[in-house]
């Protein structure tokens, strides 16, 4: 489920500071609330998940231990047939009556499970939408082989797979074809051949054709002005509206229910050239075999029934799904990571988050790396203008003093003291020992695949290396690092500990390194 689009890829995560006082948010947390995961037969792992027990006064029984094969990543067979089944059993176990809310996973775990070895998932959805863009490229000549007969010059059958841009030059040229056949017609037959013409332009290409030549019409003048708006008008909201529903089903777990909806929202709005434009990107998802994702991930969606492993899944505890009858049909546990290079690592993690929960005045800075990018690749400038903007939000409402690198250059060895918060990015297997973090400090790099290296000692990986420098909570991925979005509630408590760190999306190979 790792996203498959390149080394970054934006919103992944929703960063909300939350007006509450540090002691309210660790009296939420109740031991029935909690289960912690340790590996079996690992009496580091044992010592964590007990020091973690400790340090909340939860009995020892909250924890299960789970016989995980040797290293940091889990073929992802044996965790579907295997291990899953033995972590649902343990959980449920400990928890009957379904009270738990919060997964603690500690050092000695795997980190990532693998992509799929096998094709059991991947030939089906291969299959649908092979059979749908089949259907679609079908109808797509149909159309087109109208539209040649009425401008007098049939087009050559599109095959696939289709070259978008080319397809769309070749429909705009028998648009304009056939506009010019119809305008030589004797009047009485000007009528029929347009509506022929509208009807083929729209399965085509949905409502913007239209759309566009009313905006033209309009802007020419002339008469019916009035008529020309109100149809304008009506159009856009139709168009608004199936965007919108268009944009709440990309929230939904895809299931074959859901992509057909899709198909047939998109051919309203955008006809057959979106349909395939869509298609194709589903089928290149498929076809990277883009299932990896983070063990934590998968434990969050532990007690869902089918889902599709291919791609990503919405995390229903994000905000964005307050309210929403989707967060009690689709049983989501929040999943956190005590981890570190070491088992000590791993524990002193939780001394400093006992520390940062003593502090009532917290006194600090934040500090953004930059690139300094102000043009060329859309995603690369998207991210620096994400950051840019978070800067200008701590600015107006964290309290913070808000240092920022806006240049091509890192923050060098003991640049940036008195840390709470640090955002940066770009700076691949190279880790610069720049802060030093005070107790409480939330840190993320953003860096591809880089939480893989946790216990690698040869390298210079991001989460392992913050971990050990003194952040108090660490955001990782174990495939493609990505871009966060976050929101700070001007109201609230300038609080480190009240930030509330919740993914947007599950199966995206995200982790979060933080004592729940």
């Amino acid at each position: 489920m790792q996203r498959g689009i390149g080394i970054l890829c934006l919103a992944a995560l929703a960063f909300a500071l939350w007006p509450s006082e540090t002691a309210s948010v660790v009296a939420q947390l109740t031991a029935e609330r909690v289960v912690v995961v340790a590996a079996a037969n690992n009496a580091e792992s044992r010592g964590v998940a007990e020091a973690y027990c400790q340090f909340r006064q939860f009995p020892l029984d909250r924890i299960i231990e789970v016989e995980f094969p040797a290293g940091v990543t889990l073929s992802r067979a044996v965790w579907e047939d295997q291990t899953r089944v033995q972590v649902v059993a343990g959980v449920r176990s400990v928890d009957p009556e379904q009270k738990v809310t919060d997964v603690v996973l500690v050092y000695g775990t795997p980190l990532a499970v693998a992509a799929w070895e096998d094709d059991r998932e991947l030939k089906d959805w291969e299959s649908y939408y092979q059979k749908a863009m089949d259907d679609g490229v079908l109808r797509l000549n149909n159309a087109l082989k109208v539209l040649g007969q009425l401008g007098g010059q049939e087009p050559a059958a599109v095959q696939l797979p289709i070259n978008l841009a080319d397809l769309r030059a070749v429909f705009q040229q028998q648009i304009e074809l056939a506009q010019k056949a119809a305008a030589g017609k004797p009047k009485e037959e000007q009528a029929t051949a347009n509506a022929q013409l509208q009807s083929q332009v729209q399965a085509v290409a949905g409502l913007f054709p239209f759309m566009n030549s009313l905006q033209q019409q309009i802007q020419a003048g002339g008469d019916n002005l009035a008529a020309i708006q109100n149809q304008l008008q009506y159009l856009r909201g139709r168009s608004e509206v199936l965007t919108q529903t268009i944009q709440y089903l990309e929230k939904m777990p895809a299931s074959y229910e859901r992509e057909a909806t899709m198909i047939a929202l998109l051919e309203q709005g955008g006809g057959l050239l979106d349909v395939l434009t869509w298609l194709q990107r589903q089928m290149d998802l498929v076809q990277m075999n883009d299932s990896m994702a983070s063990l934590d991930s998968e434990m969050a969606l532990m007690f869902w029934g089918e889902y599709r492993r291919i791609g990503s899944v919405p995390n229903f505890l994000n905000p964005a799904f307050d309210g929403s009858p989707l967060r009690n049909a689709y049983r989501t546990l929040k999943v956190s990571r005590i981890d570190g290079a070491t088992a000590d690592v791993a524990k002193k993690l939780i001394e400093r988050t006992r520390e940062a929960e003593s502090v009532t005045d917290f006194q600090g800075n934040a500090y953004l790396d930059l690139r300094g990018i102000q043009s060329g690749d859309p995603m690369l400038v998207q991210t620096e203008n994400w950051l840019r903007a978070v800067g200008e939000q701590l600015k107006a409402v964290s309290g913070l003093k808000v240092e920022v690198e806006a240049s091509a250059k890192l923050f060098q060895p003991g640049q940036c003291p008195d840390a709470l918060i640090y955002l940066g990015w770009y700076s691949l297997g190279k880790y610069i020992d720049s802060c030093t973090f005070k107790p409480g400090a939330i840190a993320y790099h953003l860096v591809p695949g880089d939480a893989l290296r946790l216990r690698d000692a040869e390298q210079q990986g991001w989460c392992r290396n913050l971990l050990e420098a003194g952040a108090t909570r660490v955001v990782g991925s174990v495939g493609e690092a990505v871009p966060v979005l976050i929101s700070i509630d001007p109201t609230a408590k300038q609080t480190p500990m009240a930030i509330n760190i919740v993914t947007a999306e599950l199966s995206d190979g995200m982790i979060i390194f933080a004592v729940p």
